[in-house]
């Protein structure tokens, strides 16, 4: 019997079973929660929270829910972060709604979710019904017919050829892969934080196939594999595929973010009571008598939510809090921003001629990492492609991302722009004649460096300072989660600690299994 019939006969539902109890179950309360404790706060307390991203967001939807008298601060004039959005206007003075780019929310963002159901967001969720891989040769890798239980995953990618298992079982490649599979926060990142991962391929001579998958994968966290630490990696595999059976499937907003994702969260916001300011640019942090000082407002908690350059920057021009949190600023100090990344939306006047899913990872030729097709997905530009083509005339919206521009790459927006465009008709030549009837080109360096030893210095969202609190994608957390999940998790648990100050009852906290499924398990002896 074939390694890979495993999967094909009755018996794999029993090894989905004992899988799912190696690992406990797949979603872990990652503390227990006192139901004795009062929710609300029976006193007076002020909260400052610093950026209106997803960490910010979170945490002061849950303290102005205990009672805390929360203000929001945020250097932008929307709120959101890197999932807020914005107008642009169109040639005929239409104005249409943009964000950052398309973002998928995935099953296992078991923090994350749960807010957004509270709120309202979820009810905009639609789910993208494959992951899709388009390679520059012509192939293409789906991902809509994987198992989703771990391990068997592993096999079933093999079983509908994205790989060939016995090019990886051998002695060179089988021990490497291994280390996706022994995720440990402790023995990863001793072992593995100053290897990148283009190392780690070359040496465990990773095929050509997994190698794309990977790099595709990569990028997804803002670095070239020459940069991403390995051990970062090989957290990111545990996290979104070898610790949960949700599979790599996910939701997606159905429309404009500021009426699907910040409208509710503002709503829910004002309901408790939060004070918000945005536009608000803050020029230093002091702090005496355990209380912080910001333009002249003293407040009992602070959560600095910012991006790693805004948190370098506020300690940077706050000895006071520097001074409070020495430890932890040592630490802020060393946070570097991780590759470039752009977005380009094209409003076009044809559509490909292909089927294919609202969005697809694509093979890298120079800039092009992912495409949405936004037409598609989105009710906004659903209704704008619509209006044309009751008009007789064609349509589509096309967001062009690159999640870790090259360093060697140019530094103009506009010669970045002709790499995408190049590339699109690469993928899609019917588009090369197409006209582009508007255009919104996004370019920044603000998203955290999961670099080759960086780990060792990133701060955790505790500090030495018992009332100030780190939270974003970027800090340290004690279970492994990435990105949106991270981020708002971040915020979570910075609310709950401050609830923990006051004898308050604290928000439940949810993870995937904190170890791999082979931790534990003794190595090969070659």
């Amino acid at each position: 019997m074939s390694v890979l019939d495993l999967l094909a006969r009755p018996g794999k539902r029993l090894l989905a079973r004992l899988i799912e109890r190696r690992f406990g179950g797949y979603r872990h309360l990652l503390a227990p929660v006192d139901d004795n404790l009062p929710e609300r706060l029976a006193g007076e307390r002020r909260v400052a929270v610093i950026g209106a991203g997803l960490a910010g967001l979170g945490a002061a939807c849950k303290l102005a829910e205990r009672g805390f008298s929360v203000v929001l601060l945020e250097r932008n004039h929307y709120l959101g972060g890197k999932v807020g959005a914005w107008k642009t206007t169109m040639p005929d003075g239409r104005e249409i709604g943009v964000e950052h780019g398309f973002h998928a929310f995935f099953r296992h963002y078991y923090n994350l979710n749960e807010f957004f159901e509270q709120v309202g967001v979820a009810r905009h969720y639609a789910t993208m019904d494959d992951y899709l891989i388009l390679g520059l040769d012509g192939r293409s890798y789906s991902f809509k017919a994987i198992d989703t239980t771990p391990i068997l995953n592993l096999l079933s990618l093999a079983r509908h050829g994205i790989y060939n298992f016995w090019d990886v079982a051998g002695r060179h490649t089988g021990p490497k892969m291994e280390a996706l599979l022994r995720y440990d926060p402790e023995q990863t990142f001793a072992r593995w934080d100053h290897v990148s991962y283009a190392q780690f391929a070359a040496d465990a001579r990773l095929p050509a196939s997994l190698q794309l998958v990977f790099n595709t994968f990569s990028r997804a966290f803002f670095a070239d594999m020459e940069k991403m630490s390995m051990a970062e990696l090989i957290k990111s595999f545990h996290f979104y595929y070898l610790s949960n059976d949700a599979g790599l499937l996910y939701e997606y907003l159905d429309d404009d973010y500021d009426k699907s994702l910040i409208a509710p969260i503002r709503a829910h916001m004002e309901r408790h009571g939060v004070e918000i300011r945005t536009g608000c640019e803050i020029a230093e942090v002091g702090y005496e008598s355990e209380q912080f000082e910001i333009a002249g407002e003293r407040f009992d908690y602070l959560v600095i939510a910012s991006d790693v350059i805004g948190t370098r920057t506020i300690f940077e021009r706050s000895p006071q809090l520097a001074a409070a949190a020495p430890s932890s600023a040592a630490k802020v100090a060393t946070l570097a921003p991780g590759q470039r990344y752009a977005v380009l939306r094209l409003w076009l006047d044809r559509d490909v001629e292909r089927e294919l899913p609202g969005f697809v990872i694509t093979e890298r030729a120079q800039i092009l990492d992912a495409i949405a097709f936004l037409h598609k997905a989105e009710h906004e530009s659903e209704r704008w492609a619509a209006e044309r083509r009751a008009a007789g005339l064609g349509a589509a919206v096309i967001e062009l991302h690159c999640y870790a521009v090259p360093e060697h790459l140019p530094e103009q927006e506009s010669a970045l722009r002709e790499l995408f465009v190049a590339e699109l008709h690469r993928f899609f030549p019917e588009l090369a004649g197409a006209a582009i009837l508007h255009e919104h080109m996004y370019l920044r360096r603000d998203f955290p460096a999961f670099h080759v030893g960086k780990h060792a210095t990133r701060p955790s969202w505790e500090t030495d300072c018992e009332r100030l609190f780190l939270a974003g994608d970027w800090v340290v957390l004690p279970f492994p989660a990435m990105l949106m999940e991270a981020a708002y998790s971040a915020g979570l648990l910075a609310a709950n600690r401050i609830c923990r100050a006051e004898s308050l009852r604290e928000a439940p906290v949810y993870t995937v299994p904190l170890r791999g499924f082979m931790h534990g398990v003794p190595e090969r002896p070659y």
